[in-house]
């Protein structure tokens, strides 16, 4: 209990019948969770580094061992939203990858009756690609071809296995949730959409972040639908050649314009004008193809 489960006495302690219910909950939910536990008292928090979709992500180190992590805080106000909260770092924990941020435990805080707050210790990236590319934006420094070539193919790696061999669709993938480490290792993270095992490949509930949304989803959106049937590996794969778009034109407002577009001609002629040579056929007709509108001929 005292190494991953904290419990604010000082709220609790004239409450014992409270304070060992909510003991012998979180117990049971650890043990239900299969994440291993921390103790967030033998680490340092240095600064915050940024968002996720569900919480505040800092930099911290272990007192002992002088290694650094990132460290992800998430506030929940009952145990029901935490133990669902627990289930996105469940899958990650569970589908090791090279290319999947790890997991290396979580610590939970109890301050009083209806608040918890979660600490899950994760990879410290460097940065993530939004900001690699932004700092390529204002060095005007394009990828070259076989630079986009090795990054597709680590993002490829995790998704294939993410598909074929778990049946997970991670639902958000964007430059934000693209982290990069040393060794221009890319990873992906941050699977708080993410769900398991899709019936039949098709899923109707409505996720992700719009800007990056298969046409299917975009649409749905834009006429306040909850649910669209659609297919979310290929829309994971419209999502990532969105982002290799981006990373190709340094430029995020060609997505508005391919967005307008229904022609796939007229998306090819726009590619091939914002590229301005830097990239041969082969690659635009693969970048074609992983944003096709009509999702039954996408990759």
């Amino acid at each position: 209990l005292s190494t991953g489960i904290k419990i604010d006495e000082e709220k609790l302690k004239n409450n014992k019948r409270l304070y060992d219910n909510i003991k012998m909950r979180l117990i049971s939910l650890v043990s239900r969770s299969k994440l291993p536990l921390f103790n967030i008292d033998n680490y340092l928090i240095w600064q915050k580094i940024g968002n996720g979709s569900t919480g505040e992500i800092f930099e911290m180190s272990n007192n002992k061992t002088n290694k650094n992590y990132a460290v992800k805080i998430i506030k929940e106000d009952n145990i029901t939203s935490l133990e669902f909260t627990l289930k996105e770092f469940e899958l990650i924990y569970q589908n090791k990858h090279r290319n999947i941020i790890n997991i290396y435990g979580i610590c939970i805080r109890c301050t009083n009756k209806n608040s918890f707050i979660l600490y899950v210790l994760m990879d410290l990236a460097l940065y993530d690609w939004e900001d690699e590319i932004s700092r390529r934006r204002k060095e005007l420094e394009f990828y070259t071809e076989k630079e986009l070539i090795i990054i597709l193919k680590q993002l490829i790696s995790p998704l294939l296995f993410l598909q074929s061999e778990k049946n997970i669709s991670h639902r958000d993938i964007k430059l934000e949730n693209i982290l990069i480490f040393e060794n221009n290792i890319f990873k992906l993270c941050d699977f708080g959409e993410a769900k398991q095992k899709a019936e039949k490949n098709v899923r109707k509930t409505l996720r992700g972040t719009d800007f990056y949304m298969s046409p299917l989803l975009y649409e749905g959106l834009m006429h306040n639908v909850n649910y669209v049937q659609h297919n979310p590996y290929k829309s994971d794969v419209y999502s990532l050649g969105i982002s290799m778009i981006i990373a190709a034109t340094l430029n995020s407002n060609i997505i508005e314009e391919i967005r307008k577009i229904k022609q796939e001609e007229k998306i090819r002629d726009l590619l091939i004008d914002n590229f301005n040579g830097r990239y041969s056929n082969y690659f635009i007709y693969l970048l074609l193809k992983m944003i096709e509108i009509d999702e039954k001929n996408r990759i």
